[in-house]
């Protein structure tokens, strides 16, 4: 699986059982050989940083400001509304009906569009840092570069999953809506119709199971495919066919561990968070600055992830290795010069 005439495509573990636990090295190594180096290199960081504010500042701005705007124009109704406003908005609601709408939509859509546009850029961006941290460098024309294929792929199904857990909720609004529906002939008139037990429960179940298992989905997709996705550069269906095939076989609980120790390792890194937040007197919770701060943070569980694929060797590997030691000489010197035997004797 490897060729002895690239260093990149060796494996440091060939002849080691797999483990969760050794990619720790190799990713506290590619940590020191990337940001902690001597001198260290500030282009790097900042474009880290970048890819890295991509991936959680980005989205998080805008989904906050948007939810801050009806905060803030709500309190400044109110004296309004008190007055009596609310009479005068509904008036102008009847005589506006159609306007109303039209501007209620074309908002949604803009705001939707633009919510689209940075679920595609964060797609991208988590690929981006995932090069970024396996070539050990901030270089973000090559970074995006490398992300078209995986991080276009990885956006279409965060959508594909989105779309059917929120299906599931319309089948559970369905189902309340066919229980008001069964009561509805035997309710007094002008009374509103009761809704049965059964239905309750059963939408209640389909929210359940359509949360779980979208859960379960999102954990294995972003923590065992996502990575595979940009080691293979390959979109979501190659990739798991991919661990499906070469690696999966006979080593399902390896996975398992694979998934639970990055959970772990998710839980220290959120104390470093919070370290370098405290340490760095809020500056870390400045958005893009606060990307830069937090790389040390976060870098080692991208590289983890990369260490463990890097375990199965050929293809999977990423990070640089180590070339093995060059074979030395064990016996006598030979000499340099053909030995004239009449001459020696």
């Amino acid at each position: 699986m490897s060729d002895p005439q690239n260093p990149h495509s060796a494996s440091p573990w060939q002849g080691k059982p797999f483990s969760v636990i050794d990619p720790v090295g190799v990713s506290i190594t590619q940590l020191m050989r990337v940001l902690l180096r001597k001198p260290v290199c500030l282009r790097t960081w900042f474009g880290l940083g970048f890819m890295l504010f991509l991936t959680t500042n980005l989205m998080g701005i805008v989904v906050v400001v948007l939810f801050q705007i009806p905060g803030l124009i709500l309190p400044a109704l109110m004296p309004w509304y008190d007055d009596g406003g609310m009479d005068e908005v509904m008036d102008w609601y009847q005589d506006n009906l159609v306007f109303f709408w039209t501007i209620l939509l074309i908002s949604l859509l803009v705001v939707g569009s633009i919510l689209t546009v940075l679920s595609w850029l964060r797609s991208r961006g988590i690929i981006m840092f995932l090069h970024g941290v396996a070539t050990g460098n901030g270089n973000i024309p090559q970074a995006w570069a490398a992300s078209r294929v995986p991080g276009n792929a990885l956006f279409l199904w965060r959508i594909l999953i989105s779309t059917l857990v929120l299906l599931g909720f319309l089948v559970a609004c369905v189902v309340l809506w066919l229980g008001v529906f069964s009561n509805a002939s035997t309710t007094p008139e002008g009374q509103l119709p009761d809704i049965p037990v059964w239905s309750i429960v059963l939408s209640t179940v389909i929210v359940i199971l359509s949360l779980v298992i979208g859960a379960i989905v999102n954990v294995i997709f972003d923590l065992v495919v996502v990575p595979a996705m940009y080691v293979r550069a390959c979109g979501a269906r190659a990739a798991c066919n991919a661990i499906r095939t070469e690696l999966l076989p006979g080593r399902f609980w390896l996975f398992v561990g694979f998934i639970l120790f990055q959970w772990a390792l998710q839980f220290v890194s959120g104390f470093a968070l919070q370290f370098i937040v405290l340490a760095s007197c809020g500056l870390g919770l400045v958005p893009y600055i606060g990307s830069v701060l937090t790389l040390p943070a976060i870098f080692p569980l991208v590289a983890y992830q990369l260490g463990f694929y890097q375990q199965f060797g050929g293809k999977w590997v990423t990070l640089p290795v180590n070339a093995p030691p060059l074979q030395r000489w064990t016996g006598d010197v030979p000499p340099t010069m053909p030995i004239n035997p009449e001459v020696s004797g």
